[in-house]
């Protein structure tokens, strides 16, 4: 599943199939502990701030919400 840190890096992505799509905010602390524990327990990637022509960091929802938590106890 993708996902971006700021709304315009999701609209650049809304296109062809996808351009019907509008992004939409998630609070912080529900992306980390609903959503992020939601697509571990699912087997799930998380792709994040991907480009237009869909390159972007994959990682699995345990290590992203591990970066976080540190970099929000920093």
């Amino acid at each position: 599943m993708l996902f971006w840190s700021d709304e315009a890096y999701a609209r650049q992505c809304a296109i062809e199939e996808w351009s019907d799509y509008k992004p939409s905010a998630i609070p912080l602390e529900e992306f980390m502990n609903s959503w992020l524990n939601g697509m571990d327990e699912d087997g799930l990637l998380v792709g994040v701030n991907w480009n237009a022509k869909l390159i972007g960091l994959e990682v699995e929802p345990n290590v992203l919400y591990k970066e976080l938590k540190e970099t929000i106890n920093k």
